[in-house]
């Protein structure tokens, strides 16, 4: 099924013709690695798809019901908010028809009591039983232990920001997940632990994850298909083994990737166990 469809795009930032015609599917279940230099348009594309950035021609056609989650820049959260404040926050809804529920629990008042049974089945509508699982889950998977989550959020190294703020928002159910960058000031453990978490959490929803990424490996690992954009033009999208070649990748990049690629590893065998 498809989920985003996206036909001949245009954007314009005043002379700047940032997106060019570009066409491409997201399919449910799908995970894409988007790759392309800086300045290519990846994250303009991304703010489209969102609904966040206007766009002069063309056509974005979104399936009926999917929720779009983007993980971009880190929002500014109160300086008190703990952790565990800011994953929590993801249940608003839940947490206001709690209180709603404590504040008259215990009134026998035969009006106060059918009240109180329509927000108990809102609570369980909205999945209010099942937060705790859900949250627990979630930060057994982005390796947040209970030490972290009591600590206050402005205190934390930016690699731990960006941990809390992607299970922030993985915790908000969402059908479609655009990550920009995700993996930038993570050390090397959590970037693969977030990219097979990711990919896990796409399966079992049947959830369309699609990322920007810089290093070419964790892209591979993370989707798979891939799209590449150059001068905000697609210029290659499908499977890597299909698609992906030294000569594309040294259009796209203006350098030799393959050699470098080469290069590296032949610097790293010696290390092999």
């Amino acid at each position: 099924m498809i989920d985003i469809a996206v036909h001949e795009l245009h954007k314009y930032y005043g002379a700047n013709h940032v997106l060019q015609g570009v066409t491409f599917e997201i399919n449910s279940g799908e995970r894409i690695g988007l790759l392309g230099k800086n300045g290519s348009g990846k994250t303009t594309l991304f703010r489209i798809i969102a609904e966040d950035e206007p766009y002069e021609s063309g056509e974005v056609a979104r399936a009926r019901g999917k929720k779009i989650e983007i993980l971009a820049q880190i929002p500014v959260f109160a300086a008190c908010d703990t952790v565990d404040d800011i994953l929590r926050s993801s249940f608003r809804e839940i947490a206001e028809t709690h209180a709603a529920m404590k504040q008259i629990e215990g009134d026998c008042d035969p009006m106060v009591l059918m009240r109180y049974g329509k927000l108990m089945e809102e609570y369980e509508r909205l999945g209010g039983y099942e937060m705790e699982f859900k949250i627990e889950k979630v930060c057994n998977g982005m390796g947040i232990g209970e030490n972290l989550r009591n600590s206050p959020f402005q205190l934390l190294s930016g690699g731990e920001r960006t941990r809390v703020n992607l299970a922030r928002i993985l915790l908000r159910d969402c059908d479609i997940l655009l990550l920009d960058e995700p993996t930038n000031h993570l050390d090397l453990k959590y970037q693969f632990e977030l990219v097979e978490y990711l990919k896990e959490w796409s399966k079992r929803g049947n959830r369309a994850v699609v990322g920007i990424l810089h290093d070419l490996s964790l892209a591979m690992r993370l989707g798979d298909n891939i799209m590449v954009i150059k001068n905000g033009e697609t210029r290659a999208c499908g499977k890597f083994g299909d698609i992906l070649t030294a000569e594309l990748l040294e259009s796209v990049y203006e350098m030799d990737v393959a050699g470098h690629m080469a290069e590296s590893l032949k610097m790293w065998e010696g290390l092999r166990k």
